[in-house]
């Protein structure tokens, strides 16, 4: 029974620690992978092209996707370099998710737009922070390439 008790305190300790440790810490490489995991997952280039297509439709998925992406980003502590790609990022999401809620197509289209490219330019930002932090080179996002 006393072991019991001194594998809880230890336990308990080691929670307060790690706890104190997270809420610390400025960034972590693990929240910033989870943000970019979710974002870059919502699929913002299909968005932003069936919406732009010559039938534009509405996924019922896109809305749930584009606002749980928002708030990974948005409950993210990011590094000063890339604050403003993620608030950019929060905005034009945020716009589209209005419009993705109204169900308005032709409102849509331009937020589609501006979510994909805030979309890219926070993840290869991301990535490149990441990669630098790794000891890795990589290059800054490319406004002009192709995806």
């Amino acid at each position: 029974m006393r072991r019991l008790g001194l594998v809880g305190a230890i336990v308990a300790a080691s929670a307060i620690v790690f706890s104190a440790c997270s809420t610390a810490s400025a960034s972590s490489n693990s929240d910033i992978l989870a943000a970019l995991y979710n974002m870059d997952g919502v699929g913002f280039h299909g968005i932003d092209d069936g919406l732009r297509a010559a039938s534009p439709k509405i996924d019922s998925q896109w809305l749930g996707k584009t606002k749980n992406a928002r708030i990974a980003v948005a409950a993210t502590t990011w590094p000063k370099d890339l604050e403003p790609q993620a608030r950019a990022f929060v905005e034009a999401s945020g716009k589209l998710a209005a419009a993705l809620e109204n169900d308005d197509v032709a409102g849509a289209a331009a937020p589609a737009k501006e979510a994909h490219e805030a979309q890219h330019e926070l993840s290869a930002d991301a990535y490149a922070y990441l990669a630098g932090k790794a000891g890795l080179t990589a290059t800054k996002h490319n406004d002009g390439a192709a995806h």
